[in-house]
């Protein structure tokens, strides 16, 4: 049976970058969750721009009814969207980025939304790029600056905290 772990296939010098960018805390993200906090998960995928039509989403991570489904014209999720004021009027924070690209949109999306001071967190195993190592370093620099980068499960284990 074939491995569904994507980072099965990581040298041992992408793994050892991949590994570096453990758990360190974040400003505004308390460790301990707030009972209540709402929040906001960023599902970004490619640019129809940029890719045409023929981008399809798979139905695993397809928008479900009552997402908010914005369509951008850049790397980041908040530029020339109405992202940021939907954030706070629905006092959404911490934010949650995952998808494609690591080294473009989803490393923009993340610095943008910590420069408007929302907490960013991002789940190691749902943030890929066209070349692995570029996942790892883009994962690498935002845990170094920006944004929490944890497993996927301690990611899943902090928004049932704060949904309880």
């Amino acid at each position: 049976m074939e491995s569904t772990d994507p980072t099965d296939c990581l040298s041992p010098q992408d793994r050892a970058v991949l590994d570096a960018t453990g758990p360190k805390p974040l400003p505004g993200l308390d460790v301990n969750p707030v009972r209540g906090a709402v929040p906001a998960v960023l599902a970004i995928h490619l640019q129809r721009h940029l890719f045409g039509d023929d981008v399809d989403v798979v139905d695993a991570v397809a928008p479900q009814d009552g997402d908010a489904v914005r369509d951008r014209s850049s790397s980041s999720a908040f530029s020339g969207t109405d992202l940021l004021s939907w954030l706070v009027r629905a006092r959404r924070d911490p934010v949650v980025a995952l998808g494609c690209s690591a080294s473009g949109c989803i490393r923009s999306t993340m610095l943008n939304a910590a420069q408007h001071g929302f907490a960013v967190l991002a789940p190691r195993e749902c943030v890929f790029d066209r070349v692995q190592a570029s996942t790892a370093i883009a994962l690498l620099d935002a845990s170094a600056s920006f944004a929490e980068v944890a497993s996927t499960g301690e990611v899943q284990r902090y928004l049932e905290e704060v949904a309880a």
